[in-house]
Order: structure tokens, then C-alpha cells, then sequence
């Protein structure tokens, strides 16, 4: 698989968890594992978080810039 062929399936997954980020995810890398995803707070940026995926097989890992989702008007 190609570098860019690798970009656009992490791209895929980010796109893919923008609204659910309990779905259930392929790693791009191995295609055996699940991706763990895990959000982190910026801080001091009311907007933004740092979405991590994280295979349970062979640790690969990729981070994207997302915007926090607002729930019940909050």
C-alpha cells in the first residue's frame, strides 16, 4: 500500500467518527485490529479536541484535530 493510500484511510476513519466516535473501526495499517479511540481536551480551546486511534494489535496510531460535538444544546 502506497503512502497516500494510507493517508486517505486515516482520512476515512476520521470522517467516519466526526458524528459516532463509538464506532467499531478497522486499523488502516494492519487490518486486523480495532481502533481504540480516545478524545483529549485542548486546553484552553473551547471548540477543539485531539481525537487519538490506537490499533489493539500493532499500536499504530494516528491523531486528528476535531470540533467538540454539542449535545442537548450544551
Amino acid at each position: 500500500m502506497t503512502k497516500s493510500e494510507k493517508i486517505k484511510k486515516w482520512v476515512e476513519v476520521v470522517i467516519q467518527t466526526e458524528k459516532n466516535s463509538n464506532s467499531s473501526i478497522i486499523c488502516p495499517e494492519c487490518e486486523v485490529g480495532k481502533l481504540i479511540i480516545k478524545d483529549e481536551i485542548i486546553e484552553g480551546h473551547p471548540v477543539k479536541i485531539d481525537r487519538y486511534f490506537i490499533c489493539d494489535n500493532c499500536g499504530k496510531w494516528n491523531v486528528a484535530l476535531m470540533s467538540k460535538i454539542v449535545k442537548d444544546g450544551n
